[in-house]
Formats: structure tokens, C-alpha cells, sequence
């Protein structure tokens, strides 16, 4: 195996969505730990052949992605207390801390079913990814990124509620805020906590 191959650990495939097969959902990414985003390339776009080459990417899905054993060994599994959201990036960096690369394939494809679990419960989606957005940027970002993203997260989560005018939503979020910043503060391996489902 050569020396490209050896650095390769995680590879994403192309991902379509289920109710819509020509219709992508992911192709490749990226990580502003600044801004608090994970920005999502080829989301919602017909498959034209665009994104027909393999590329680096920041960080591989957690809808499906394959990983070395060894890459496994190295860097251990997803950290439990996440759940769900940003717990694939917050892995992807640890993965990239020691010296692996990761890929996305577009000859490897599959269809996903977007939302099933999650949509149905209103602020679900907002709380973990408010959450986990702010533990992982706790635990990898750079004291200029800590610094940016304390000011501009703020706006994030303003454009988001305004975007979205539910209470619920809006509760959820200042929910993520407060266990983002003040939960993993106590321990590294905070207590889970879920959102209650709406009536």
C-alpha cells in the first residue's frame, strides 16, 4: 500500500436522497469551527455529474462512511455523549489530529432516508446540533476560532430562530447554549440528556 493510501482514514461516498434518487443530499464538506457551521457541498442539487472526483474532505457523514480498524485503534469510537449531530465531526478531527486524510468517493453511492427520526420532534434537531457545535468547537478549535465563534455563534443561532419562529425551537436552542457551555465544563463525560418530544 502506498504512502497516499496509508494516510487515507475515512472515505464518504456520494449521498442521494431516498424520496428523490437523482436529488443529492451530501457530496463532500467542510468545518468553520469560527463561525459554528459544517457547511454541507451539493445539498439538494440534481446529480448532473458535478461532483464526479474524488476529493479531500473536512469531515465524512455519519449517514454512512467507511473507516480503517486501525484508524479505530488509534482514535477510539464516537464519543457516546453526543448522541446524535456534529458527533461524526467532532470524531473526523481526532481522526485528523493524528496525521489521517479524509476522502470522498463518488464512484461509492447510496439513498438516504432524510429525517425520518429526528423531524418529528420539534427542537430536537436545534438542541443537539446547538449542543454539540459548541463542545466540539470546545474541544478542537483554536483559541482565534474560540475567540470569533464566541461572537459570531450568537448570530447563527439569531438567524436560525428567525427562520424558524417556535418557541420550542427557540427554548431548545437556548437549552443547547447553556448545556453546551456549562455540562462539559463539570466532566468529560457529561450526563445525556434528550429533548422532550412535542404534544
Amino acid at each position: 500500500m502506498g504512502e497516499r493510501e496509508e494516510k487515507i482514514g475515512a472515505v464518504n461516498p456520494k449521498i442521494y436522497r431516498y424520496d428523490e434518487p437523482k436529488r443529492l443530499q451530501a457530496v463532500y464538506s467542510k468545518v468553520n469551527f469560527s463561525g459554528g457551521r459544517a457547511p454541507i457541498i451539493g445539498q439538494n442539487k440534481i446529480d448532473n455529474g458535478q461532483f464526479d472526483f474524488e476529493r479531500e474532505t473536512g469531515y465524512v457523514f455519519g449517514t454512512c462512511f467507511f473507516v480503517k480498524s486501525k484508524v479505530i485503534r488509534d482514535v477510539g469510537l464516537f464519543d457516546p455523549n453526543y448522541f446524535c449531530y456534529w458527533e461524526e465531526i467532532e470524531l473526523c478531527m481526532r481522526i485528523r489530529k493524528k496525521g489521517y486524510r479524509m476522502l470522498y468517493c463518488p464512484k461509492a453511492r447510496i439513498w438516504h432516508k432524510v429525517g425520518r427520526s429526528s423531524g418529528r420532534i420539534i427542537g430536537f434537531k436545534e438542541y443537539y446540533n446547538t449542543r454539540n457545535c459548541i463542545w466540539t468547537v470546545r474541544k478542537h478549535a483554536n483559541l482565534l476560532q474560540k475567540l470569533t465563534f464566541v461572537f459570531y455563534f450568537p448570530l447563527v443561532l439569531a438567524w436560525t430562530a428567525v427562520n424558524n419562529p417556535s418557541p420550542k425551537i427557540l427554548k431548545a436552542m437556548i437549552k443547547g447554549v447553556k448545556d453546551g457551555v456549562f455540562s462539559y465544563a463539570a466532566s468529560e463525560m457529561p450526563r445525556l440528556k434528550f429533548c422532550k418530544p412535542s404534544n
